[in-house]
């Protein structure tokens, strides 16, 4: 799916970071137009209920998300302003609020990734807990709080990442895999797949 909007479908010329952001609102109608093209085609798992055309759909997060660069100028233009800041992952995740259906998920994943591809040169001082699911769970879990508070809980794992040194977004991410078969470790590697760490589930209660 994202080839083809970038391909345009052999249309002339490419869907790039460009042409979409100086002009959202024929982007927007293009998916419109086109969404015969992608029948059968299925966002990720945690975007199962994306749409293409629709007011509420995929081209207004494109679209709010436009408007969320053009308010610096540029992404580099934030990620200077950020770094001025105590905490610039945290100012940059803070500062994308207001892109529609950008919630807890796609904004800590989208900074992760970011740095893995050293696009940025900063990382997050927690999990940020607050609006997860598979990661509040786990930590959860792991320290046998089935009520505990994010925040609460966030704590605990900056204490727990200080001895195991490996990463929020690993650990975050070890979490989540984790809780989905607690008592058979964590298979694969966590992390992003541009700089893949691994974390066993030996690590994570050796702490607790």
């Amino acid at each position: 799916m994202t080839s083809a909007t970038y391909r345009r479908e052999g249309e002339l010329g490419n869907w790039d970071w460009d042409s979409v952001s100086s002009n959202t609102e024929a982007f927007r109608r293009w998916l419109r137009n086109n969404q015969h093209r992608f029948e059968g085609c299925k966002f990720g798992n945690h975007r199962k209920y994306e749409s293409l055309g629709d007011q509420n759909g995929f081209g207004r997060t494109v679209q709010t998300y436009a408007d969320w660069v053009h308010r610096q100028g540029t992404h580099a233009a934030w990620i200077e302003i950020v770094r001025q800041t105590t905490d610039p992952f945290d100012a940059l995740y803070s500062s994308m609020d207001d892109v529609f259906r950008f919630g807890r998920l796609a904004k800590f994943d989208l900074l992760c990734r970011l740095e893995a591809l050293d696009i940025i040169d900063f990382t997050p001082r927690r999990a940020y807990l607050q609006g997860s699911t598979g990661p509040l769970k786990g930590t959860r879990l792991l320290y046998g709080h089935p009520k505990g508070r994010p925040l609460d809980l966030d704590g605990l794992l900056i204490e727990l990442e200080s001895y195991l040194n490996v990463g929020f977004d690993v650990l975050e991410d070890a979490l989540c895999q984790w809780q989905k078969q607690p008592n058979g470790g964590v298979s694969g590697t966590c992390g992003s797949p541009a700089a893949p760490r691994s974390c066993s589930s030996a690590q994570l209660s050796q702490h607790c």
